[in-house]
């Protein structure tokens, strides 16, 4: 009994022993599982860093480089341009992105109205024949292209038209006496040019404080224009007018401010220029400074009249020094709508 017990009892200490020896074994292999795959992870992330380090690099040469190319575009634009001029292409940008702002102010303000001009006064129907002469052909099948070519007209007898936006009439015209005063002094139009750019130059930088009164509320009288005209000739049960369209064709002539006098400070002259349309009298479509909004061929508008304006062009006379003024160049054609 004693002997067998014995027996067992060593049996149960040698399988102890075995099963203390296989979890050993267990833990050293999981053990050096462990190890190999700690290192691993680390060598793993030691190459994230240092992926991460040449990444960084890369995007701190790329801002190097793109910085160098605008350093080099800046000073490629100002070897090649007179210093403080205005490339042509900024002034046609300008222009396209203003008619397409009053295209839109248009539509979606009066898109769903009604006109009725005959009700208007026969203040505004005069007013209305001197902006847009053939607004009775227009307004049946036309009414937005009408309404464009008012608002254009106003925006070009006020703003473009002006000798600088912000000042007051008398003002302008004795700025205007002084430029007629050195012209019959000095034979030379570049000179002339220099003069008037410089001036005027200084005005828009020195002096936009003190013309602010002047410039808001000839802006006002602006606004206040083209809402008495428009108001006059839609239909009585026309929405009347919001703070939202207010705001919107305020922003539009703050915009045409801008641009009229970003072009009045350039040593070129010029000029914001709208086809003239005598009524019974036909006005051709001229290509080369006429844009059709019909999008239609040029070679079908050769022989067709144009019906309205419904924004303006730009030409510009001479070179970025003033001089050269025998050269002529359409910077943005008019935009016009064709009769049928």
């Amino acid at each position: 009994m004693e002997r067998e017990f014995t027996r067992e009892l060593d049996k149960l200490s040698q399988n102890e022993s075995e099963t203390a020896v296989f979890w050993q074994a267990k833990h050293s292999d999981l053990n050096q599982q462990f190890l190999r795959a700690d290192a691993e992870l680390r060598l793993l992330r030691q190459e994230a860093e240092a992926r991460d380090a040449d990444r960084d690099a890369l995007r701190r040469e790329a801002a190097e480089l793109r910085a160098q190319v605008r350093g080099l575009k800046e000073f490629v634009s100002t070897s090649t341009r007179t210093s403080g001029q205005t490339s042509d292409e900024v002034f046609c940008d300008g222009m396209a992105r203003l008619s397409n702002g009053l295209q839109n102010w248009v539509i979606v303000n009066f898109r769903k109205v009604k006109l009725d001009i005959s009700a208007a006064s026969e203040d505004v129907r005069e007013e209305l024949g001197r902006l847009v002469p053939m607004y009775a052909d227009l307004e049946p099948s036309a009414k937005v292209h009408m309404l464009q070519s008012i608002v254009s007209r106003v925006l070009v007898d006020v703003i473009f038209d002006s000798y600088f936006f912000g000042l007051s009439k008398e003002q302008a015209e004795q700025l205007k006496a002084v430029e007629q005063t050195l012209s019959s002094f000095v034979d030379s139009p570049e000179a002339i040019n220099n003069w008037r750019s410089a001036t005027l130059a200084l005005l828009h930088r020195e002096a936009e404080a003190k013309m602010q009164a002047e410039t808001s509320a000839a802006t006002d009288r602006v606004i206040a224009r083209v809402n008495r005209i428009l108001d006059a000739v839609v239909a009585a049960d026309a929405p009347p007018v919001t703070d939202a369209r207010d705001a919107a064709l305020r922003a539009l002539v703050a915009s045409a401010v801008d641009l009229a006098r970003q072009l009045s400070v350039q040593k070129a002259v010029f000029r914001v220029f709208v086809p003239d349309i005598v009524p019974h009298q036909r006005t051709r479509f001229d290509p080369a400074t006429m844009e059709d909004i019909g999008g239609e061929d040029e070679d079908e508008l050769a022989h067709r009249d144009i019906a309205c304006v419904t924004f303006p062009g730009v030409i510009k006379r001479g070179d970025e020094s003033g001089g050269h003024m025998q050269y002529q160049n359409v910077i943005a054609k008019a935009r016009v709508l064709c009769s049928p």
